[in-house]
């Protein structure tokens, strides 16, 4: 199962807050070819904190805590969760430490139109 762009709510992730994912890199944000797959990494979702967002958009971002090896670059990875699935976020490594590698991921959607009501006849 993927989650599609709509399917990305603050709240769906505020449910697994604490929970582990596994995080690897897509094809296309590698920076150089690999002989052997992309690794993959175990990440705990530690942080889901919405912003502000204009009318009609959902705004938040997530922190996700790694290892500290491999220290990936900022790009595209698959997102996998036992609850949620897939799906493919852009993520930046703000901070390395005795901890682990945080990675932030920050989303932006339109909030869905609320279905039209049906006409009566008169």
């Amino acid at each position: 199962m993927e989650l599609t762009a709509s399917q990305l709510h603050q709240a769906r992730f505020e449910a697994v807050l604490a929970t582990q994912f596994m995080m690897s890199p897509m094809p296309a944000s590698l920076q150089t070819p690999l002989q052997s797959p992309p690794p993959e990494v175990v990440v705990t979702l530690t942080d889901v904190d919405g912003r502000r967002a204009p009318k009609g958009y959902e705004q938040y971002s997530m922190i996700f805590l790694g290892p500290v090896e491999p220290l990936f670059t900022q790009g595209i990875f698959k997102f996998s969760h036992a609850q949620l699935g897939d799906t493919p976020l852009f993520a930046v490594p703000i901070s390395c430490d005795a901890r682990g590698a945080q990675y932030e991921v920050c989303v932006t959607r339109t909030l869905e139109e609320p279905p039209a009501a049906a006409p009566t006849l008169g």
